[in-house]
């Protein structure tokens, strides 16, 4: 055997070795969704339904799809908010966000929910929509998190002083508490005009995923980067003050009601000044996904059908859409 070929077989083992193997669906029907919906409206991506190796979707936007595969569960593992709200997708035609599809898809194997919406759906797309996307990296606007002057003004969390929630998708009922046992506060309300945060048993990091970096709730909308250095788990209270853009106001408007004038400094202020932690705007490195083709499915092989009449399935767990898109 010769040096190259060698070479060859060790880059080949390398390569699988890197790249774990993708199941795919064994089988897959994806139609056309019959609900007379507007883009973007309420109601779509109805309740779907998933069990080990089956995937049933509802009248899902195809860009939803593409958020979910790409974004949401990349590797089959839940990306954290601030990944999801910061990646936008580029790219395609009109009818990628406004026409809707019910994906009902099988596979032998017993994969998890996060492999079924994540790469194996990713697959599904190429081979049914063609679709082609990559990934780009621009400069962006974006804000880091650091430790203000005078040092970080955070609680440090008591190891036992509360249990923490166990967070899943689909969502599932949380473990029973033994006597005497409470459950870690992980909240985001409203308290008249003004934001509250109270969040027990987090690190700055989890904070910085879910409060602030692309949340609408914290109306950055921009990437922040947790620049602090703090590695502990902390204690959480913020209130702030709900600005012009805010959804919640803006909700509250569309029904008629106003929450009047906030009484709690703008986040930027209140984080400084409650929590001990600064945000300094700057430009970075920002994610993008790019569609460069896409078409709409052909329709299903029969074999679908004929494998699946009479089969029905007892859904165990319900779910509102391609990682809880709505």
């Amino acid at each position: 055997m010769t040096a190259s070929v060698i070479l060859l077989l060790l880059v080949a083992l390398a390569q699988s070795a890197s790249s774990p193997r993708i199941p795919k669906f064994d089988l897959a029907s994806i139609k056309p969704c019959n609900e007379n919906l507007p883009p973007g409206a309420r109601g779509g991506g109805g309740p779907g339904s998933m069990s080990p190796g089956r995937l049933n979707l509802n009248c899902q936007v195809v860009i939803g799809l593409i958020q979910a595969a790409y974004v949401m569960f990349p590797e089959g593992v839940r990306a954290s908010p601030g990944t999801v709200l910061t990646t936008p997708i580029e790219g395609g035609p009109e009818w990628i966000r406004s026409e809707r599809y019910t994906i009902d898809a099988k596979t032998s194997e017993p994969v998890g929910f996060e492999m079924l919406q994540g790469p194996m759906l990713q697959r599904l797309l190429e081979d049914r929509f063609k679709l082609k996307i990559r990934r780009d990296t621009r400069e962006v606007r974006l804000y880091t998190l650091n430790v203000a002057k005078g040092g970080p003004r955070l609680p440090a969390f008591v190891e036992g002083s509360c249990v923490a929630p166990v967070m899943k998708f689909p969502p599932a009922p949380q473990p029973p508490l033994e006597p005497g046992q409470r459950r870690c506060a992980l909240l985001g309300t409203m308290k008249g005009p003004n934001h509250v945060i109270d969040a027990e048993g987090i690190t700055v990091q989890e904070f910085t995923d879910v409060y602030l970096s692309g949340s609408p709730l914290a109306t950055l909308n921009s990437i922040v980067l947790n620049k602090t250095g703090l590695t502990g788990k902390y204690t959480f209270h913020l209130e702030y003050a709900a600005g012009p853009d805010d959804p919640v106001r803006r909700m509250a408007a569309g029904r008629g009601e106003t929450l009047g004038e906030s009484t709690a400094p703008e986040i930027l202020t209140a984080l400084q000044d409650q929590l001990g932690l600064r945000l300094e705007a700057t430009k970075g490195p920002g994610p993008f996904l790019v569609i460069d083709h896409i078409e709409r499915p052909a329709p299903d092989d029969p074999t679908f059908a004929k494998a699946t009449v009479g089969k029905p399935t007892r859904p165990p767990a319900r779910a509102t859409g391609p990682g809880g898109i709505r």
